[in-house]
């Protein structure tokens, strides 16, 4: 979800008022979360292969789909290194845990809003980028299947916030303490 509140500041909308207007808003939303596909189908080698510089300079297109890639790409970096060790640490969790935990934290907390719409994501694109680097056994019906597992992850997610809200935030005191800063420092330095 942090990926997906900094597109704004790719696109050029207000934080605030999140304006994603048609085909911009598929594209980049798309591209916000597109990178974690392969994790999802238990195929993670395509989801490594998706956060690297080469996945962006091989799609070749600067277009809304590659700025959300770029805002995902760099808010995991920032997140990786910076805040997630230190929520592990001082709440003795492991790092799925804190990812989920500052999801719910988002969408209870802060009404923060997926957007799950990716039917009209450029899968042969994305495709064809992957192949030219050397894995030609991926396929469009692949990367939209792994992309329709992820909206269904989404949905559950956010259906289950309420629910799951009240342990998530027992089970990580620090982490709820902090993670509103540090996302708001990850969206500062994007």
């Amino acid at each position: 979800l942090v990926a997906l509140l900094v597109l704004p500041l790719l696109l050029g909308a207000s934080l605030k008022t999140h304006q994603y207007v048609g085909e911009k808003a598929v594209q980049s939303s798309c591209g916000a979360v597109f990178p974690d596909w392969g994790t999802v189908t238990g195929q993670r080698i395509y989801s490594e292969v998706a956060h690297t510089p080469e996945f962006l300079a091989t799609y070749g297109v600067t277009d809304a789909f590659s700025r959300g890639v770029a805002a995902h790409t760099e808010t995991d970096r920032l997140w990786d290194s910076g805040f997630s060790p230190q929520a592990t640490l001082h709440d003795n969790a492991d790092g799925l845990t804190v990812e989920v935990g500052v999801d719910i934290f988002l969408i209870v907390e802060r009404g923060a809003k997926a957007l799950p719409n990716w039917s009209e994501c450029p899968v042969t694109a994305i495709a064809a980028a992957y192949n030219r680097l050397g894995y030609p056994e991926v396929t469009p019906s692949m990367i939209q299947d792994g992309l329709s597992q992820m909206a269904w992850w989404m949905k559950m997610e956010r259906l289950s916030a309420r629910i799951l809200y009240p342990s998530y935030a027992k089970a990580l005191p620090w982490t709820r303490a902090n993670y509103w800063p540090a996302v708001k420092g990850i969206i500062a330095e994007v």
